[in-house]
């Protein structure tokens, strides 16, 4: 066992976390006994296993020039983010221990407080509403709705604070789901959909899109909104973007 201590400068380089769980495994097999002290280090990994995926990282995706390639932008400067398009992974599961951390993480990445989202929920009802008597008013009196058309994007661009249009999730590094964490997961895409902002997902694994599903995510996620991979969806949320706007058919009385 003591030939072992040629290991330790290895281990602090590598990782120090191991190292503190070499070092609580020895100190308690010598001090009490060798089962008592294997159970002990066993218990000290599995501890150090829950801190870590309580505090996993997250991060804004960026896609390198020319490239299908998507990295995080803290750690790659030549890699840009995609207009309009907030790419989010997350480095661990996401589960009752810490689904509190993922929301704090994924909300202030995207910017959605409790406050903008009552104050971006309330100016969409102002417009939906403005829209509803618009439309009343352009059938009364005979008017093309073109004319409101552009009434409508003026009042849009007043009033609307969101520069993301879509998030974009890469769920390669999320492991497992538990309920708990596939609740907040679905109650975070209704908050986005409550101020305007689509939700897709790529690179999910099948029981992670499971438990997703079974949880209610469907009802506020198109199922079409699901890709393979990263630059799949980039690419399908830039078509929909390109996409012209429908013609507004004129109404006359």
């Amino acid at each position: 066992m003591f030939l072992q201590f040629q290991d330790l400068p290895e281990l602090w380089r590598i990782s120090k976390i191991d190292l503190m769980v070499w070092v609580v495994t020895w100190l308690s097999v010598v001090v009490l006994n060798v089962d008592l002290g294997l159970a002990i280090g066993v218990v000290f990994s599995m501890m150090t296993v829950i801190c870590r995926t309580q505090r996993a990282g997250c991060s804004v995706l960026g896609r390198a020039s020319n490239t299908e390639i998507y990295r995080p932008l803290e750690n790659h400067n030549k890699c840009y983010e995609v207009p309009g398009v907030k790419i989010l992974t997350y480095n661990g599961p996401i589960y009752y221990g810490n689904r509190s951390f993922f929301r704090e993480e994924m909300s202030k990445l995207l910017g959605l407080t409790p406050e903008k989202i009552r104050s971006r929920e309330k100016a969409r009802k102002a417009l939906e509403k403005r829209e509803r008597d618009a439309t009343v008013s352009t059938v009364e009196r005979g008017i093309a709705n073109t004319l409101f058309s552009s009434e409508n994007e003026f009042f849009k661009s007043e009033t609307s604070e969101i520069d993301v249009q879509a998030v974009l999730i890469d769920c390669s590094s999320v492991t497992f789901v538990d309920v708990a964490g596939a609740r907040l997961f679905v109650q975070m895409c209704s908050e986005c959909q409550k101020v305007g902002v689509h939700v897709y997902l790529s690179n999910c694994n099948e029981s992670v899109l499971k438990i997703l599903t079974s949880s209610g995510l469907m009802t506020y996620m198109n199922p079409q909104h699901i890709f393979v991979t990263v630059h799949d969806a980039v690419m399908y949320i830039q078509q929909q973007k390109e996409k012209p706007p429908e013609n507004t058919t004129t109404v006359w009385v």
